[in-house]
Parts: C-alpha cells; sequence; structure tokens
C-alpha cells in the first residue's frame, strides 16, 4: 500500500507540470 503523502511529496518537489496532482491533496 502506497501512503498519498510519500507519493505526494516528490510530486510536490516536481516542477509545476504537476500542479493538477497538487489538487488531489
Amino acid at each position: 500500500m502506497f501512503d498519498c503523502s510519500t507519493v505526494f511529496e516528490p510530486i510536490a518537489a516536481s516542477p509545476p507540470p504537476l500542479s493538477s496532482f497538487n489538487h488531489f491533496e
């Protein structure tokens, strides 16, 4: 099982082509 916090942490640190993923937080 993957924790959302663990998955979204590197995404938040990534440059903003993944801005849409930040809305899932």
